[in-house]
């Protein structure tokens, strides 16, 4: 292809990096090339660096050889080409991930990466029923969006477009609807136990609308309490269903915050022995029982611990649920 050079004054040129023509075989009197000397503006052919040259009148081809003549000095820039006219692709745009809940007030995506001549890409998401807290992106790098601040259990629709950076941008069609509905609100109720007594037994905390698989949990605290906490079982029970139980010692649904000691000081507890907090650092000890269960509906929450006078009487714990 060729490329056009602008001859430029030797003042101007004097501290510039410089290129010889003669790799490229141009000499002042080349086959295809006018006389250098007497064009301001000449084509070279074949040519693809971006860059300065320079050349002597008289066709010598270094820089610090004068012989009397004249040197010359070319700006070479690339030529200006079409106009990029063309959509970045794919198009229509598509979906990577489709729209897929986070939570119950989020929804993340991510478009297929899009390619195109004038970068970068843009991309804009759509969410096209107005549903409520929904927000477009507006145009954006970043293939990825998440839209927050939605209703629980509510669907809604997005849309993606690309576009260019073109002087006047090429914008894609819109790729097709994809919908994806917000989780269920998730409700936090907080219990208190007495665990001075009924320790050995299964203590009813109450009956809870659970999702299916792992997205509920119940959480023994420390807050506030006024001597030490047992962490021992908890149980899951619905007509129909197999007992879900959950150890403190279960290698998974369990997640333990804080310094916590095994012990099998006192009888009742469930497998090899209890935790206990050692009465300290109230407010920053938990252990969370996490049931993957069957499937979802209400579900019986039952805790066991072991009793004795050095226990707290109010003890805290939380129950997290799906909110019919």
């Amino acid at each position: 292809s060729s490329i056009n050079a602008t001859k430029i004054s030797t003042a101007d040129a004097s501290s510039l990096t410089w290129h010889d023509f003669t790799p490229f075989g141009l000499d002042g009197n080349a086959p295809g090339v006018a006389t250098i000397g007497s064009q301001a503006t000449i084509t070279m052919d074949n040519v693809t660096s971006v860059g300065y040259f320079y050349e002597t009148e008289n066709t010598q081809t270094t820089k610090d050889t004068r012989s009397g003549s004249e040197l010359i000095y070319f700006s070479v820039t690339a030529p200006a080409g079409a106009p990029d006219t063309t959509a970045p692709t794919p198009d229509p745009a598509t979906f990577a991930s489709a729209p897929s809940a986070d939570s119950d007030t989020a929804i993340s995506m991510t478009a297929t990466t899009g390619s195109d001549a004038t970068g970068p890409v843009e991309y804009y998401f759509n969410e096209t029923t107005s549903g409520p807290g929904a927000t477009d992106s507006g145009w954006q790098t970043s293939p990825s969006y998440t839209d927050s601040g939605l209703d629980a259990s509510t669907q809604y629709t997005y849309t993606v477009q690309m576009r260019d950076s073109a002087p006047t941008p090429n914008v894609g069609t819109v790729s097709s609807g994809a919908n994806a509905t917000t989780d269920s609100a998730v409700t936090v109720d907080t219990v208190t136990v007495d665990q001075e007594a009924n320790g050995g037994v299964w203590n009813v905390l109450g009956s809870y609308n659970f999702g299916t698989g792992s997205s509920d949990f119940v959480k023994i605290r420390t807050t506030n309490a006024n001597d030490h906490v047992i962490a021992d079982a908890v149980k899951f029970t619905k007509s129909g269903q197999s007992d879900v139980i959950l150890d403190s010692e279960d290698g998974s649904g369990i997640t333990i915050v804080g310094s916590w000691t095994n012990s099998t000081y006192t009888s009742g507890y469930l497998g090899s022995n209890y935790k206990h907090d050692g009465n300290s650092g109230q407010g920053t000890k938990s252990v969370t029982f996490t049931p993957n269960l069957p499937v979802s509906g209400t579900w019986q929450v039952s805790m066991n611990w072991t009793a004795a006078a050095s226990r707290a009487t109010n003890v805290p714990v939380d129950i997290s649920y799906t909110a019919p």
